[in-house]
Protein backbone atom coordinates (compact mmCIF):
# COMPACT_ATOMS: atom_id res chain seq x y z
CA UNK A 1 0.00 0.00 0.00
CA UNK A 2 3.17 2.72 0.68
CA UNK A 3 5.01 2.23 -2.54
CA UNK A 4 1.83 3.52 -5.12
CA UNK A 5 2.40 7.07 -5.64
CA UNK A 6 0.08 9.49 -6.31
CA UNK A 7 0.80 13.41 -7.80
CA UNK A 8 -0.53 16.09 -5.20
CA UNK A 9 -1.65 19.66 -5.08
CA UNK A 10 -1.40 20.73 -1.60
CA UNK A 11 -3.15 24.28 -0.45
CA UNK A 12 -3.33 25.98 2.54
CA UNK A 13 -4.88 29.24 4.25
CA UNK A 14 -3.55 29.43 7.79
CA UNK A 15 -4.22 32.67 9.96
CA UNK A 16 -1.85 32.39 12.68
CA UNK A 17 1.78 33.43 11.16
CA UNK A 18 3.60 30.61 13.59
CA UNK A 19 0.98 28.41 12.52
CA UNK A 20 1.57 29.18 8.62
CA UNK A 21 5.60 28.96 8.98
CA UNK A 22 5.15 25.59 10.84
CA UNK A 23 2.86 24.61 7.98
CA UNK A 24 5.13 25.68 5.43
CA UNK A 25 8.28 23.35 6.99
CA UNK A 26 5.57 20.48 6.72
CA UNK A 27 5.17 20.85 3.24
CA UNK A 28 8.51 21.43 2.70
CA UNK A 29 9.63 18.22 3.77
CA UNK A 30 6.91 16.24 0.71
CA UNK A 31 6.65 18.53 -1.57
CA UNK A 32 7.64 21.37 -4.00
CA UNK A 33 6.06 25.04 -3.49
CA UNK A 34 4.84 26.26 -6.49
CA UNK A 35 3.31 29.80 -4.94
CA UNK A 36 2.97 30.85 -1.98
CA UNK A 37 0.18 28.51 0.00
CA UNK A 38 0.07 25.87 -2.97
CA UNK A 39 2.70 22.72 -2.85
CA UNK A 40 3.07 20.07 -5.74
CA UNK A 41 4.46 16.41 -5.43
CA UNK A 42 4.26 12.75 -5.78
CA UNK A 43 3.65 10.97 -2.33
CA UNK A 44 3.41 7.43 -1.80
CA UNK A 45 -0.18 6.69 0.47
CA UNK A 46 2.77 6.85 3.71
CA UNK A 47 4.13 9.88 3.33
CA UNK A 48 0.86 11.43 2.60
CA UNK A 49 -0.42 9.75 6.19
CA UNK A 50 2.44 11.14 7.34
CA UNK A 51 1.95 14.51 6.09
CA UNK A 52 -1.24 14.80 7.20
CA UNK A 53 -0.96 13.70 10.65
CA UNK A 54 1.64 16.77 10.94
CA UNK A 55 -0.08 19.24 9.87
CA UNK A 56 -3.13 18.49 11.93
CA UNK A 57 -1.08 18.57 14.73
CA UNK A 58 -0.57 22.03 14.17
CA UNK A 59 -3.38 23.07 12.71
CA UNK A 60 -6.21 24.93 14.09
CA UNK A 61 -9.36 23.79 13.20
CA UNK A 62 -11.58 26.71 13.61
CA UNK A 63 -9.57 29.21 11.59
CA UNK A 64 -6.67 27.38 9.07
CA UNK A 65 -7.99 25.19 5.93
CA UNK A 66 -5.81 22.54 3.93
CA UNK A 67 -6.78 21.16 0.84
CA UNK A 68 -5.49 18.20 -0.52
CA UNK A 69 -5.96 17.23 -4.08
CA UNK A 70 -4.77 14.21 -5.98
CA UNK A 71 -4.67 14.36 -9.87
CA UNK A 72 -4.30 11.53 -12.15
CA UNK A 73 -1.66 10.90 -14.28
CA UNK A 74 -3.09 12.49 -17.26
CA UNK A 75 -4.57 15.42 -15.18
CA UNK A 76 -0.82 16.39 -13.83
CA UNK A 77 0.30 16.46 -17.88
CA UNK A 78 -2.00 19.09 -18.67
CA UNK A 79 -1.33 21.64 -15.61
CA UNK A 80 -1.44 24.73 -17.22
CA UNK A 81 0.67 27.72 -15.78
CA UNK A 82 0.57 31.73 -16.68
CA UNK A 83 3.62 33.36 -15.95
CA UNK A 84 6.78 32.08 -14.38
CA UNK A 85 6.31 28.27 -14.75
CA UNK A 86 9.71 27.26 -12.32
CA UNK A 87 8.90 26.47 -8.75
CA UNK A 88 9.37 29.21 -6.21
CA UNK A 89 13.13 29.59 -4.94
CA UNK A 90 13.26 28.85 -1.53
CA UNK A 91 13.84 31.60 0.99
CA UNK A 92 17.12 31.70 2.48
CA UNK A 93 17.88 32.08 5.99
CA UNK A 94 20.76 35.18 6.10
CA UNK A 95 22.11 37.89 8.78
CA UNK A 96 23.56 41.16 8.07
CA UNK A 97 26.78 41.96 9.51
Amino acid sequence: MGSRTSYMVISYDISDPKRLNKIAKIMKNYATRVLYSVFEGELNWSQEQRMRREVVQVLDVEEDSVRYYHLCRRCKDRILTNGIKVPLQEEKDFEII
